[in-house]
């Protein structure tokens, strides 16, 4: 019998094929592993190029039609209301949390106050400078990307494809929406579908690593503050808590694309468990799709980190974009404290650890824990200074107007520009990028 009489032999049989990773054919499931010495004498270069050329197609228009039905799914009239209730829901939240503290509080400042005598208005304004660079810096990103990709300098498509992401995340429980309608948006605009799915996957690989090594750096140094200004043990806690969650997340990335045997094996194992406790249904078919996932992470990974230039890009863009965002509570502490140098590092350790425990709350924006944890922050930073604990709530007030509610104006003003100029002039830009 011929190497590729066996091959076909295998891929007529009523079991699942075994997955491929790296040059080698293998599964940690039982049932199949006797296939794995026929599979092994075909050609393992034919398998990997068939495999890989199949895979990577097939992924691609998977992952391209699964944003456009999680795109059209969020522009329904059922998700439209349901966005609308979660931000009532997370006003509601704040609307309570306002009225807990004027009405059982005896330090409180009255808007009038804090308008006219409490606040340095120019330090708002820094803040808001250091908002909207935040967003550049976030979107030079992207422009890298597709610079890489395509060749073509987009400026203005990866401002905006960058706000309504970060709107579509902002809206979504757990932050469930962004890429896919990044992946839709940049779609439309012209990128071709395994650009459209690359581009937003890798900037995703670049933002989780470079911000896991940024929060772990920043409160490292800062876990004496952090303890000095007596922060509620449960944010410490679930700030690191949600910081090794992060960590374990790429570790897992990464074991499951070297191992070939140990990780796929401790995968089924975990999968086969969340069977049995019914939190899915099929762990074959999930542990084949995690396997895929993790094959476009490999593929995406190599395709941009190879690039040096790329990288070094990614890396600085990263770290001026947190550091833009992270500075703008220290612009509100000085705009109520006045302007004190030590204490930006102290309140960037502070804030990237409410940011960490607010990753906690499913709500979108992370409603309920963010504003708990912010006003701690900030009460406690006031207390330490000799200022009114009641300008706590102010100060989270701003931060979240920044964090939050800004994002979600930002998005709705770039998606009415689409609707009255950007969708009319797209076709014209199209076809003036065609011609270069």
């Amino acid at each position: 019998m011929s190497e590729n009489s066996k091959y076909k032999e295998v891929q007529n049989d009523k079991l699942k094929p075994c997955i491929y990773i790296k040059y080698r054919a293998f599964s940690p499931l039982k049932e199949n592993f006797k296939y794995y010495k026929s599979l092994s004498t075909y050609s393992t270069k034919q398998i990997e190029a068939e495999t890989k050329n199949a895979t990577n197609e097939e992924m691609t228009q998977k992952v391209l039609a699964g944003s456009n039905t999680a795109v059209t799914k969020q522009r329904s009239k059922k998700k439209r209301w349901l966005s609308f209730g979660f931000l009532i829901l997370n006003l509601i939240i704040l609307a309570v949390i306002l009225w807990y503290q004027f009405s059982h509080s005896n330090d409180n400042v009255s808007f009038e106050q804090l308008f006219f005598t409490e606040l340095n208005w120019w330090w708002i304004l820094v803040a808001l400078v250091l908002f909207f660079l935040a967003q550049v810096f976030d979107s030079m990103r992207i422009w890298v990307l597709i610079k890489r990709s395509t060749g073509q300098s987009r400026p203005w498509l990866s401002f905006k494809a960058t706000v309504t992401q970060r709107f579509y995340d902002s809206i979504t429980p757990l932050a469930t929406g962004g890429q896919p309608f990044e992946i839709f948006y940049l779609n439309k605009r012209g990128l071709s579908a395994s650009t459209a799915t690359s581009v937003p996957l890798a900037k995703y690989i670049f933002s989780q690593t470079f911000f896991v090594a940024f929060a772990f750096v920043v409160i490292l140094f800062n876990a004496t503050n952090i303890i000095n200004l007596q922060i509620s043990p449960v944010i410490i806690t679930m700030c690191w808590i949600g910081l090794s969650l992060n960590v374990l997340l790429i570790l897992s990335i990464i074991l499951l694309s070297v191992s070939k045997k140990i990780a796929p094996s401790i995968m089924v194992g975990l999968l086969k468990l969340c069977k049995k406790l019914h939190f899915i249904k099929d762990y074959r078919r999930t542990y084949a799709k995690i396997m895929h996932i993790v094959r476009e992470y490999i593929t995406t990974s190599r395709k941009f980190f190879s690039t040096p230039w790329v990288f070094i890009s990614e890396l600085l863009f990263s770290l001026f974009q947190n550091l833009t965002y992270f500075t703008i509570p220290f612009c509100i502490y000085t705009a109520i404290c006045g302007f004190h140098a030590e204490m930006w590092f102290q309140l960037l350790g502070v804030m990237v650890a409410c940011d960490l425990t607010a990753g906690f709350m499913p709500l979108p924006g992370g409603s309920g824990v963010a504003e708990l944890s912010t006003k701690s922050a900030f009460t406690n930073l006031f207390l330490a200074v000799g200022v009114s604990s009641g300008l706590g709530i102010w100060a989270m007030l701003l931060w979240r107007i920044f964090s939050y509610y800004g994002v979600l104006l930002e998005g709705v003003l770039v998606m009415f520009y689409d609707y009255l100029i950007g969708n009319k002039k797209i076709e014209k830009t199209l076809a003036r990028l065609r011609a270069k």
